[in-house]
């Protein structure tokens, strides 16, 4: 599934993070990783800044560059100059890149709140999976993956990150587990309130019997489900706490017109709170 991985890296502390997660990765699949640096020309002062910063970028590569191959993974590197996100996914076009790996924010100043703005572009634009990772206040890697969490709504980009989640968890002979949140807090408490809960109830049992029967036809036996209610990115980031897990994958976005026009509001609060790593996955009619 994934030949070429793609580390963009600004030599900051949470991208040093998502470099040993590529490389862990590329060690399982067999792949080549490709650290590329991007010389942010928006953020330079003046033209005579360029030379200097494409050197020290040089040297950032170099860094990283080292570290893959004393594990012995195929290595490629890069020095670009622009704006950071459309270099990232114009290299990842040029290069047939299966993975992208990158930390959830850079050296730069905090934007969307907790996700660097280079990141979230990414994310919302990309045409391959997204691994996004932040530094963990404990020092844990989440690394190897041993408990892997997919939430789904039942929307078509549910299951095409389902179909990645089951690749991962057969991978690394990890547990797979499906979570369905109903969010209760629009409903009032009326009869209708009722009515339309055990809609959504029902909805959410189907979505998940929907990814288990996928599970199933790719071999997976360690299979958990569960139904939750409450606000679904607090739900998930409680759930990942209380089940030990490493690595959640997702769509960009849920069903709603609005995650559909942005990166979706779970999605992205979700890649805000919860400190395990985060595969994002859009279907094809996304980036088209």
């Amino acid at each position: 599934m994934f030949d070429d991985i793609l580390i963009p890296t600004d030599g900051s502390d949470e991208a040093d993070v998502a470099v040993d997660h590529g490389i862990e990765l590329a060690k399982k699949y067999d792949a080549t990783v490709r650290v590329l640096h991007v010389v942010n020309l928006v953020a330079l002062g003046r033209v005579s800044d360029v030379q200097p910063a494409k050197d020290a970028g040089r040297g950032i590569v170099a860094t990283v560059g080292d570290r893959v191959e004393d594990n012995e993974v195929p290595l490629e590197t890069d020095v670009r100059s622009g704006i950071p996100h459309v270099e990232i996914l114009k290299y990842a076009s040029q290069n047939d890149v299966d993975l992208i790996a990158m930390g959830r924010q850079g050296q730069g100043r905090l934007e969307d709140f907790l996700i660097g703005s280079v990141t979230t572009n990414v994310v919302r634009e990309a045409d391959v999976p997204v691994l996004t990772v932040r530094m963990a206040d404990n020092g844990e890697l989440y690394c190897p993956y041993e408990n892997i969490l997919v939430p789904t709504d039942g929307s078509q980009t549910a299951t095409n990150a389902a179909d990645t989640a089951i690749e991962l968890t057969d991978r690394y002979d990890a547990t797979l587990h499906i979570l369905s949140v109903i969010d209760t807090q629009p409903l009032g408490f009326d009869v209708r309130s009722e009515v339309a809960q055990d809609e959504l109830e029902e909805d959410s049992e189907t979505a998940i019997d929907e990814i288990e029967a996928q599970a199933q036809k790719g071999g997976l036996s360690a299979v958990r489900t569960s139904v939750e209610h409450g606000r679904p990115h607090q739900t998930i980031r409680t759930y990942v706490a209380e089940n030990e897990i490493d690595l959640v994958v997702m769509g960009t976005h849920g069903r709603t017109a609005v995650d559909r026009l942005f990166l979706g509001s779970v999605t992205k609060r979700v890649l805000q709170t919860v400190p395990v790593p985060v595969v994002t996955v859009q279907t094809l009619e996304d980036t088209q």
